[in-house]
């Protein structure tokens, strides 16, 4: 593995122009392109038959089922790449001309292990948005790794960097969207969580949006952070391994939001924020009184503690083959992956009961 080299990382689905028309705007600063693919047969033919034609012995194509979204397919997609650093983008999203050119000059000689980038929403002909938010998308390929969670950011081993300047930005164009699946929203019944986890991501976002791109000097803000939360559930009567109340969703989610648009100086209304949480909040209640309300809780732990690619095995290639050959021909997508999430959970209730 040559140092400074870059690999090009996409997902496609069904959207082969889009994907292409994206490789060809970027496929000048990147050593390598590797596009993973959940067309159908006839796009997934073609798309390997131009993406081959265009960059000979370039671009690099492989098939995969469809899951609803990419991110339980990432660190499969990861071992595909054979570059120091990646670069990882969706087929609606472009990068300015002005990151294109440094990207180069950013990756050599850094120390950094990844870089945080503005992704604008609602760009268009008109120019970008004011809504952004900053997103890992250039990372050194051995210090990162995805858990496969809905919208995640991955675990970085190392310093994460903000590249600050203004020019610098990835724009998701409004004239590239797909459309946006109904079938996302149940997922979130896998992301329901206990109060251990809870406190978890509380401390994850304070941390974040409170000392960005600083250490926390002594350790001082994370025990602070730990000493409000451990305290709120002691006079709560809060049990780690609980699910999170009504209330407790609609503080954190409202608490989150505050915080980050804090942090990218925006300013905050408060009614929105509460119409927000309030929604979210609900939506929570609504799966908790579900007929697999309990199931599902518990399922969630289970990805809570190790990640939807870790439960599946996703990473594994002869997990990716097997499920290739069986589910190519059936439906797929966002139900698809609930399925085998379920099944995956009852047949390990089976072996620890068996043992």
């Amino acid at each position: 593995m040559e140092p400074g080299r870059l690999s090009l990382l996409v997902f496609s689905r069904n959207d082969i122009e889009k994907a292409l028309s994206l490789v060809r705007s970027l496929h000048d600063i990147a050593d390598e392109i590797v596009i993973v693919d959940s067309s159908s047969a006839k796009l997934h033919a073609r798309l390997v038959s131009e993406a081959e034609k265009a960059w000979l012995g370039k671009a690099k194509v492989f098939y995969t089922i469809a899951l609803g979204y990419p991110d339980p397919l990432r660190m499969y997609a990861l071992g595909k790449c054979s570059s120091e650093w990646v670069l990882l983008m969706d087929t609606d999203e472009r990068l300015s001309d002005a990151l294109k050119g440094a990207i180069s000059g950013i990756i050599s000689g850094t120390q950094s292990s990844a870089f945080a980038i503005r992704r604008y929403e609602e760009a268009g002909s008109e120019g970008r948005g004011l809504r952004f938010s900053w997103q890992i998308r250039l990372f050194r390929r051995g210090r990162t790794t995805f858990r496969g969670m809905l919208h995640e950011e991955p675990l970085i081993e190392g310093e994460v960097e903000r590249i600050g300047d203004d020019d610098f930005f990835i724009e998701h164009r409004k004239e590239l969207r797909g459309k946006t699946s109904s079938e996302y929203s149940e997922m979130e019944k896998y992301s329901r969580m206990s109060y251990g986890s809870f406190n978890r991501i509380m401390l994850d976002y304070l941390y974040k949006f409170t000392v960005p791109g600083k250490r926390d000097s002594g350790g001082l803000l994370e025990k602070a952070s730990k000493g409000v939360l451990e305290t709120y559930e002691k006079l709560g009567r809060k049990k780690p391994d609980a699910e999170l109340s009504y209330l407790d969703y609609y503080a954190f989610f409202a608490l989150r939001a505050i915080v980050t648009r804090m942090a990218e100086h925006k300013f905050v209304n408060p009614f929105e924020v509460n119409d927000e949480a309030c929604l979210i909040a609900e939506r929570m209640e609504r799966w908790k009184m579900a007929k697999d309300g309990k199931q599902a809780f518990q399922i969630s732990k289970e990805l809570e503690r190790d990640g939807i690619i870790k439960f599946l095995k996703l990473d594994k290639e002869n997990t990716i083959l097997s499920l290739n050959r069986k589910y190519k021909n059936r439906k797929q997508g966002v139900r698809l992956l609930m399925e085998l999430i379920v099944e995956r959970y009852i047949e390990a209730q089976k072996g620890r009961r068996r043992r």
